[in-house]
């Protein structure tokens, strides 16, 4: 996993989300889809969307869906 990927404890996670009312939705900006949590290492979690997003060989951000 890349260094450069900003990241964030669950805890610091929790701790953003448990104000929240339990019966309000969650959107994610931009139009990303929750695709699900996949263990990346013993204390690694990654959040999954359903698109692909990163930088060409020009620096251009690309957005490829993984359907």
């Amino acid at each position: 996993m890349p260094e450069e990927y900003p990241k964030m404890t669950v805890q610091e996670f929790k701790l953003l989300v448990e104000r929240l009312p339990s019966d309000h939705d969650l959107i994610f900006s931009n139009g990303l889809s929750f695709y699900r949590f996949k263990q990346r290492d013993e204390k690694l979690i990654q959040l999954e969307f359903g698109e692909n997003i990163y930088r060409d060989k020009n620096g251009d951000w690309c957005v490829d869906s993984i359907d």
